[in-house]
């Protein structure tokens, strides 16, 4: 140390020997205990049913045309009562809205259709937003049953 005497730490090699004894079990009942599970593990893959592509198939196909058939069933747009000539959609959007165009073309489909039946003459989708303009265009698109200028 700094005053220079010497310090001797003596450890009784009786304990070092029963440490290292202990260590090296824990050790051997944890390499044990992994084997073990990853037999179990093994045996429950084993029961499992394999699945095939064919049957993986049919349940995807099951599941899209049921999807495809609730979504020809449910509207997110309720039915517009008759004698609505114009109709202003204000769509907020921020800089990081990516799926504008997708959120446009699903308005167009939908909405526009269920208005010209109600008799509406035309539609305007405007963007509200906050932020730099620059970052995102300004949309402003009116669909008439006219012109019919989609987006």
């Amino acid at each position: 140390n700094e005053l220079g005497q010497r310090w001797a730490l003596h450890l009784d090699p009786l304990l070092v020997r029963q440490h290292r004894i202990k260590v090296r079990q824990e050790l051997f009942d944890v390499q044990e205990k992994r084997a073990r599970m990853l037999r179990r593990i093994k045996d429950i893959r084993a029961t499992l049913p394999k699945a095939h592509p064919a049957e993986s198939r049919a349940c995807w196909e099951k599941e899209l045309h049921e999807a495809e058939q609730r979504l020809s069933e449910e509207c997110l747009v309720r039915q517009f009562p008759n004698g609505v000539k114009h109709v202003t959609v204000f769509l907020e959007i921020s800089q990081q809205m990516v799926q504008l165009d997708l959120v446009c073309r699903h308005l167009k489909t939908e909405l526009w259709p269920r208005l010209e039946r109600a008799g509406a003459q035309s539609m305007t989708l405007s963007t509200l937003g906050t932020g730099s303009r620059a970052r995102w265009r300004d949309l402003e698109v009116e669909c008439s049953q006219e012109g019919r200028q989609l987006f």
